[in-house]
């Protein structure tokens, strides 16, 4: 098989609808109450928060991006999938297996499973040194009857989606299902609004580490390159909680500040 580096988002029906509000991997369960967004992460110590070398988010350079053939990246989405929105204090989140994802990469296929969604605004990763309106990580972990998960060194794997205000822009679907319901409802939500199916959009791909604390360096990141649009009534509904919020971190939002490259390689998908 000529594996090309491509992000396949395949639009497989998965043939119930999930009503789960405890996952197998929780971010919330990751999550300590000791530390928050008031230095944008700055002031971060626990973990390898301090300490690593291989951080995230990052500057993504995309004239530095490197272009490889060796990765594929399939990804099946949930189209029926109901759970709780949770304000776990740092987030809006939502927990359950919202999606799957086939990663092959030098012949090698590795599975892994969604654990959990959430927010941030502003968004954490930044592109050419523009930081969107807000950004969307779906969370993956290894598949547990993966044979070689003991191995592994990045036992999770998340895809970052940014989204930009358009004055112009129609609603988009998938926020749409969030904005008739708050923090502690439980509510269904069809992902495949979340991702273009059918194309074949760029992405970036790097080694790095959760985001908030303990900032553990196990994490495989996908970030779409291609921005989506959303109009401004979509954003008030995370920037009022976050980036607009004056008792929530003085205003400055959820995100932590981007962490230095330290010599990691940007790899960029579908550049051929």
């Amino acid at each position: 098989m000529n594996v090309k580096i491509a992000l396949i988002l395949a639009a497989v029906l998965l043939p119930c609808t999930f009503a789960i509000r405890i996952a197998r991997v929780s971010k919330s369960a990751m999550l300590s109450d000791d530390w928050d967004y008031d230095e944008q992460g700055e002031d971060w110590s626990s973990g390898s928060c301090a300490t690593g070398v291989q951080q995230s988010p990052i500057n993504i350079i995309s004239s530095n991006a490197r272009c490889s053939n060796s990765d594929l990246l399939q990804v099946t989405l949930n189209t029926s999938f109901a759970s709780e929105i949770i304000n776990n204090g740092h987030s809006y989140e939502c927990e359950g297996e919202a999606s799957k994802i086939l990663w092959t990469s030098s012949g090698s296929s590795i599975p892994f499973e969604a654990a959990q969604y959430h927010f941030h605004a502003p968004s954490e990763h930044t592109i050419d040194g523009r930081r969107y309106d807000l950004e969307v990580h779906i969370v993956h972990s290894v598949s547990s009857d993966y044979q070689y998960v003991d191995t592994l060194t990045r036992s999770l794997a998340v895809i970052g989606i940014l989204f930009e205000v358009d004055e112009r822009a129609p609603a988009h679907p998938f926020l749409l299902a969030f904005e008739s319901h708050t923090p502690g409802e439980e509510f269904e939500v069809n992902l495949q609004q979340l991702l273009p199916i059918g194309d074949r959009p760029q992405f970036y791909s790097y080694p790095g580490s959760l985001t908030t604390p303990p900032c553990n360096e196990t994490v495989n990141w996908f970030l779409l390159a291609n921005v989506q649009k959303m109009p401004p009534t979509q954003l008030d509904y995370f920037a009022f909680t976050w980036s607009e919020n004056s008792t929530f971190a003085g205003g400055n939002g959820n995100n932590r500040e981007v962490q230095p490259l330290n010599g990691r390689t940007t790899i960029r998908g579908n550049c051929f």
